[in-house]
């Protein structure tokens, strides 16, 4: 064999076997990036959905206490929302009642 014969076996033997490697280098590469993208993908969609849970709650407490003070805004104003406020507000009692203070009033 001829040296240029021997050179280009030693070439084409140690091309395919690198190009091989790479190829499989390349692979690797792109499958782990592509399995990092999805699980930060996955979690950060686990984050959104527990947000989007706690603004769900929040949002019912919001419409209740909106019902509650729309129904304050409906009443009509009589003795007994005057008694009823002048108890809430300003803890005011009528004169013959008694009133009894436990731990469970603070």
């Amino acid at each position: 064999m001829s040296e240029k014969n021997l050179e280009r076996a030693v070439k084409k033997g140690l091309s395919a076997p690198f190009s091989r490697v790479l190829l499989r280098l390349l692979l690797s590469v792109l499958v782990i990036a592509s399995i990092t993208v999805f699980v930060t993908g996955l979690m950060k969609y686990d984050e959104l959905q527990r947000e989007k849970e706690t603004l769900e709650k929040e949002k019912e407490a919001l419409e209740l206490e909106i019902e509650e003070l729309q129904y304050l805004l409906d009443c009509p104003v009589d003795y007994d929302y005057i008694i009823r406020v002048a108890r809430e507000k300003l803890g005011l009692h009528l004169p013959d009642e008694i009133i009894y203070y436990t731990d469970q009033n603070k």
